[in-house]
């Protein structure tokens, strides 16, 4: 699960284009912490998950899942792309009304 969340975490993160010490300011946490979330070293406390959710503004839930929901108005469609083709991911786009 750590992995994962770390993943996401770090993703979500760089997706809108914050460092980790930016990051760990709004949290109030060191920048240590976000980097051993975001290598799946530690998991941040549930009250920290829920900053990061807000703040992310996603479901507390997709922080754990597999399955990356980005919506693009948030992320560069560019770098969006880059992480695409980097991953070698396949993409399946849906409107959302």
């Amino acid at each position: 699960m750590g992995k994962i969340l770390g993943k996401r975490i770090k993703m979500l993160r760089e997706g809108i284009g914050l460092k980790q010490d930016y990051l760990a300011t709004r949290l109030n946490v060191k920048q240590s912490a976000v980097s051993m979330w975001e290598t799946g070293r530690t998991t941040p406390p549930r009250a920290t998950l829920n900053k990061l959710a807000e703040l992310f503004d996603c479901e507390l839930s997709s922080l754990h899942d597999k399955t990356y929901v980005l919506c693009i108005s948030e992320f560069s469609l560019d770098a969006l792309v880059d992480e695409i083709s980097q991953r070698g991911w396949r993409v399946k786009l849906e409107r959302i009304a």
